[in-house]
């Protein structure tokens, strides 16, 4: 899916969204995309799980120099 959202096209030398590659490869097929949404929610609710141990745990995202 990402490489049809960031689709390099070499004979114009840019990068655009690909709509028939994400057709052809995930859109028209839909144990592909019910395969994603499971994805999806699997690692949210993973997320959701370790939230605690996150928030307690010292890191640097980069963000944080967004905020000065």
């Amino acid at each position: 899916m990402h490489v049809s959202r960031n689709f390099y096209d070499a004979r114009t030398n840019s990068t655009h969204v690909n709509y028939k590659m994400f057709l052809e490869s995930l859109g028209k097929h839909e144990d592909r995309l019910k395969n994603l949404f499971f994805v999806y929610a699997a690692v949210v609710r993973a997320v959701n799980r370790a939230d605690p141990l996150l928030k307690k745990y010292d890191y640097q995202t980069g963000l944080d120099k967004l905020e000065d």
